[in-house]
Protein backbone atom coordinates (compact mmCIF):
# COMPACT_ATOMS: atom_id res chain seq x y z
CA UNK A 1 0.00 0.00 0.00
CA UNK A 2 1.30 3.44 -0.88
CA UNK A 3 2.23 5.75 1.93
CA UNK A 4 0.31 8.92 2.64
CA UNK A 5 2.50 12.05 2.77
CA UNK A 6 2.88 13.74 6.15
CA UNK A 7 1.22 16.97 5.01
CA UNK A 8 -1.91 15.07 4.00
CA UNK A 9 -1.94 13.11 7.25
CA UNK A 10 -1.73 16.40 9.18
CA UNK A 11 -4.61 17.96 7.21
CA UNK A 12 -6.78 14.86 7.72
CA UNK A 13 -6.04 14.92 11.45
CA UNK A 14 -6.94 18.61 11.57
CA UNK A 15 -10.22 18.03 9.74
CA UNK A 16 -11.16 15.26 12.14
CA UNK A 17 -10.13 17.28 15.20
CA UNK A 18 -12.19 20.27 14.05
CA UNK A 19 -15.18 18.00 13.48
CA UNK A 20 -14.74 16.20 16.81
CA UNK A 21 -13.98 12.89 15.09
CA UNK A 22 -11.60 10.74 17.11
CA UNK A 23 -11.78 7.53 15.07
CA UNK A 24 -8.40 6.68 13.52
CA UNK A 25 -10.12 4.90 10.64
CA UNK A 26 -11.94 8.12 9.74
CA UNK A 27 -8.60 9.98 9.66
CA UNK A 28 -7.25 7.34 7.28
CA UNK A 29 -10.33 7.65 5.06
CA UNK A 30 -10.00 11.45 4.93
CA UNK A 31 -6.28 11.14 4.17
CA UNK A 32 -6.91 8.61 1.41
CA UNK A 33 -9.54 10.88 -0.15
CA UNK A 34 -7.22 13.88 -0.06
CA UNK A 35 -4.41 11.83 -1.60
CA UNK A 36 -6.72 10.55 -4.36
CA UNK A 37 -7.76 14.12 -5.21
CA UNK A 38 -4.14 15.27 -5.25
CA UNK A 39 -3.29 12.43 -7.63
CA UNK A 40 -6.28 13.33 -9.85
CA UNK A 41 -5.11 16.95 -10.01
CA UNK A 42 -1.57 15.92 -10.87
CA UNK A 43 -2.88 13.62 -13.60
CA UNK A 44 -5.04 16.37 -15.12
CA UNK A 45 -2.11 18.80 -15.11
CA UNK A 46 0.16 16.17 -16.69
CA UNK A 47 -2.38 15.31 -19.40
CA UNK A 48 -3.03 19.01 -20.05
CA UNK A 49 0.67 19.72 -20.46
CA UNK A 50 1.14 16.67 -22.69
CA UNK A 51 -1.75 17.89 -24.83
CA UNK A 52 -0.20 21.32 -25.36
CA UNK A 53 3.41 20.17 -25.77
CA UNK A 54 4.93 21.85 -28.78
CA UNK A 55 2.34 24.65 -28.72
CA UNK A 56 3.02 28.26 -27.88
CA UNK A 57 1.78 28.89 -24.37
CA UNK A 58 -0.51 31.83 -23.72
CA UNK A 59 -0.28 33.95 -20.61
CA UNK A 60 -3.64 32.50 -19.50
CA UNK A 61 -2.36 28.91 -19.54
CA UNK A 62 -2.12 28.63 -15.71
CA UNK A 63 -5.80 29.63 -15.46
CA UNK A 64 -6.72 27.07 -18.12
CA UNK A 65 -4.86 24.35 -16.22
CA UNK A 66 -6.59 25.35 -12.97
CA UNK A 67 -9.99 25.27 -14.71
CA UNK A 68 -9.22 21.81 -16.09
CA UNK A 69 -8.31 20.59 -12.60
CA UNK A 70 -11.54 21.95 -11.17
CA UNK A 71 -13.61 20.16 -13.84
CA UNK A 72 -13.73 16.46 -12.87
CA UNK A 73 -14.89 15.54 -16.40
CA UNK A 74 -12.09 17.37 -18.24
CA UNK A 75 -10.39 15.44 -21.03
CA UNK A 76 -7.87 16.72 -23.55
CA UNK A 77 -9.49 17.67 -26.85
CA UNK A 78 -9.25 15.05 -29.58
CA UNK A 79 -6.31 15.39 -31.93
Amino acid sequence: MRGIPDDITAVAASICANAGITDSHARKVFAAAILAERERCADVARRYLEDISGCNLNEDEPEKIAAAIMDPKWEPPPL
